[in-house]
């Protein structure tokens, strides 16, 4: 019991310097989504055991490496573990703003100017281009239909030297119930400036 009453101690902690803001896109998006996907990141941060993450996803939920191989929460969390920043953005649907909303996200972020830069596109014409790209890249790695709840979660890692990284983890979800989601599909990667 105190354990239980520590660890819920810790994830409110956690959830309230992790979550200063949470961007929300999309119109109307369900609030049971972006709550799964708020504890999804808290479970993830606090390292919770997989076992019980795990009873927040579908029977046949996928888990994949932006690399395309399959993979699983154990070398997910070895990424998110650590995290000094974080923000949730959730969908209703298939998102075609990715690139402006995740550039908005990093702008006032913690993070090294050369992180910042990596997620910036230059101009207009790039962030029209990147946003139609980065749909594209949602729906294959996710493998997701065009109708599914997604959410996109950043979380910032600071290093010891260097600019640190960014690791991405795409969620898409699905709806077992009024007001009720689980996640269906996960793909994470993590992203560092070369320079």
């Amino acid at each position: 019991m105190l354990m239980k009453l520590k660890r819920l101690f810790i994830s409110a902690a956690v959830a309230v310097a992790l979550f200063a803001s949470r961007p929300v896109f999309g119109g109307d998006v369900p609030s049971a989504w972006t709550g799964a996907s708020e504890r999804l990141l808290t479970s993830l941060v606090d390292r919770v055991p997989p076992a019980e993450i795990l009873s927040t996803f579908t029977d046949r939920a996928t888990i994949r490496s932006f690399d395309g191989g399959d993979s699983s929460l154990d070398i997910l969390q070895s990424l998110t573990a650590g995290a000094n920043w974080a923000r949730v953005l959730t969908y209703r649907d298939m998102p075609d703003t990715v690139a402006t909303d995740i550039s908005a996200a990093v702008a006032d972020a913690p993070v090294s100017d050369a992180l910042r830069r990596h997620f910036t596109p230059d101009g207009d014409a790039q962030l029209r281009s990147a946003n139609i790209i980065a749909m594209k890249w949602i729906a294959h790695q996710l493998k997701s239909r065009q109708d599914q709840p997604i959410s996109i979660v950043l979380l910032h890692k600071s290093a010891t030297s260097g600019h640190g990284s960014i690791v991405v983890v795409l969620l898409g979800g699905e709806r077992i119930g009024i007001d009720q989601y689980r996640v269906k599909q996960v793909a994470f990667g993590e992203f560092t400036p070369r320079r």
